[in-house]
């Protein structure tokens, strides 16, 4: 039941995106070396359906992984559900394709790597891929070098980071810039500093920025609150649990911090938080074994779907 409702609601929010909202172009040369997600200029209903596609994909993809690894006794679908709604209730994360998208999808990818490498005597080929990842999106967008201190630390946390990782890691980050210099995709010259975001000097968008603001705050809070209610919990439970919980966690705090310190950047790390946020509140509902979890799902799409509706 969880999981119908969840979608009908998300489909109605990236609906009301789709028909209220138009993309604004922003500014700011965003990749280490290639245009960036605000620079794409895609078509409305094209950028629209391509990050519905990859939003669904990454939250199926971060679900199915925390079932397989049985982060939480969640059998109602209140994570998937919970994750769903916060991630459609943002116009400004939705109507195209975005690097919050493009950032959530890269951890989708990275996550069950990382989960998987649980003091495996060698996660060189994890680590490589994971900093594949973070390598290529880094290219369009500075936003993935988060990626960077959050899986060390939390390969770390996993037991399984050591020296011959760490190579791997390296040699991850340095291939995709090889390869595209290699191939003469990109040259020396096309390298530079990444700059910023001129969104917030678009007046025709305010409205949407605060409300995108509000709904980011909202989840960096019951985050923050709730991963230490939880932890309370997870002391009693194995330590493999204890560490993929603390993974998840160190991701979320990061994003945070990103946020606060990248300011005008702060919606590329919105799914992160939203993903941080979801898992919270189906933790909550699992560690302490409360039934009814459709309300909390309902309380949850209550605050998000009414903080999206006064921006339309």
């Amino acid at each position: 039941m969880n999981r119908i409702i969840s979608v009908g609601i998300a489909a109605l929010l990236l609906l009301a995106t789709l028909i209220f909202f138009t993309p604004v172009p922003s500014g700011g040369e965003l990749g280490i070396c290639l245009p960036s997600p605000n620079l794409w200029h895609l078509p409305h209903f094209g950028g629209w359906l391509l990050n519905a596609v990859c939003l669904a994909a990454a939250v199926f993809l971060l679900a199915d992984t925390w079932k397989r690894q049985n982060l939480l006794s969640d059998n109602s679908g209140l994570f998937f559900g919970a994750f769903l709604i916060l991630v459609t209730a943002n116009s400004l994360s939705t109507v195209t394709l975005t690097t919050s998208t493009l950032l959530l999808a890269a951890n989708a990818a990275a996550i069950p790597l990382l989960f998987a490498s649980y003091e495996s005597p060698n996660g060189a080929v994890a680590y490589f891929l994971i900093a594949t990842l973070c390598a290529f999106g880094a290219m369009v967008q500075y936003a993935f070098l988060i990626m960077i201190p959050a899986y060390i630390a939390g390969g770390l946390l996993m037991k399984s980071f050591r020296l011959r990782e760490l190579i791997a890691f390296v040699l991850g980050l340095v291939a995709p810039f090889w390869i595209l210099i290699g191939f003469g995709l990109v040259s020396t010259a096309d390298f530079h500093l990444p700059g910023r975001l001129t969104i917030f000097h678009t007046s025709d968008v305010q409205n949407d920025i605060f409300f995108s603001l509000l709904s980011t705050g909202i989840m960096a809070l019951v985050g923050i609150i709730l991963s230490l209610y939880n932890g309370v919990r997870l002391f009693s439970r194995n330590s493999r649990l204890r560490c993929m919980h603390s993974a998840v966690n160190l991701l979320g705090y990061l994003a945070v911090a990103a946020v606060i310190i990248d300011f005008t950047n702060f919606l590329a790390y919105f799914g992160i938080i939203a993903l941080w946020c979801a898992s919270q509140i189906a933790g909550l509902v699992s560690l302490y074994e409360l039934r009814r979890p459709t309300v909390a799902l309902l309380i949850t799409a209550a605050i998000f779907v009414g903080i999206f509706i006064p921006a339309l």
